[in-house]
């Protein structure tokens, strides 16, 4: 009996110290998961600290180094130099000239939206341009123009005629005075018109005072008639008249051949005078009125 009480005791005292020892083994896996758990926070913590410090790098050197003053020193002045020690600098510096010259271009769009150009913003990095044409209060066909911003402004596309220097005149002006730019692209346009109008208003008005042979170019910066005489002391007088500058609607040059020789010397000049003085109609008019 005393034997049997023993066993118990002794098999109770190890089932408990079992189960002692296996709570002792939990706590230490809890410890240990604990530790574990609070380990990788800390080197999540740690880990946006150091993103932290790295933003802190770029808004400080942006603050220093920012758009308004990269504007400034880069566009301002040719000569301007920014330092840069690391990459982070650099791609501050590197997206602070973008956004500058980003806000150069807004300011052109806000220039724009109140004068003879229509300006209408298609995406964040894509503008269009719209010159309306007019002649003698009369408006006419409108053309466009798409602007994209790639590092700077460069032209996507656009329905201009095809005569004009479009890309060379992006190439001098775009990026540099953009003011000029557009004011270069609506003379020549309003010249052009001005030409063509010119020239279908001449017909209409004078058509029995020209010969019907009247011919001309694309951009109507070379116009050939023929002036029929308008008595018998006069002859027919072939003329080539020329606009050397497209953004000019009246003639720079005009060369004359007195097909009868009945014309003098001095009605030769008058008739020259006449043409590059004013428009066309008005010009004939004129010649015929003298003579």
């Amino acid at each position: 009996m005393n034997d049997l009480k023993s066993l118990n005791r002794l098999t109770k005292g190890t089932l408990h110290s079992l189960q002692q020892l296996e709570n002792i083994t939990h706590d230490t896996l809890d410890e240990r998961e604990i530790v574990a758990k609070q380990q990788r926070q800390l080197d999540a913590l740690h880990k946006t600290l150091q993103q932290l410090v790295q933003q802190h790098d770029r808004l400080t050197y942006k603050l220093k180094h920012g758009p308004c003053q990269v504007l400034n020193e880069l566009l301002s002045n040719e000569d301007g130099t920014i330092e840069v020690t690391t990459e982070a600098q650099q791609a501050a510096a590197t997206s602070s000239v973008a956004f500058a010259k980003r806000l150069k271009a807004l300011e052109f769009v806000q220039a724009y939206r109140l004068s003879g150009v229509t300006v209408t913003t298609i995406s964040d990095r894509r503008i269009r341009l719209r010159w309306d044409t007019f002649y003698s209060a009369e408006y006419y066909e409108p053309y466009y123009m798409e602007l994209e911003f790639k590092g700077q402004l460069q032209v996507y596309r656009h329905t201009l005629p095809y005569f004009m220097p479009v890309a060379d005149i992006a190439e001098r002006w775009l990026n540099d005075d953009m003011r000029h730019f557009v004011d270069e692209i609506g003379d020549m346009l309003n010249a052009f018109v001005s030409r063509r109008q010119q020239v279908n208003k001449l017909k209409r008005d004078h058509k029995k005072c020209i010969h019907e042979d009247m011919t001309h170019n694309r951009s109507f910066n070379c116009v050939q008639l023929t002036l029929l005489p308008s008595n018998k002391r006069t002859s027919s007088v072939y003329m080539e008249i020329f606009y050397d500058d497209l953004k000019t609607a009246l003639p720079t040059r005009v060369q004359l051949k007195d097909d009868g020789g009945k014309r003098t010397a001095s009605e030769m000049r008058q008739i020259e005078s006449s043409f590059q003085k004013h428009e066309l109609s008005l010009a004939l008019s004129s010649t015929l009125c003298r003579h």
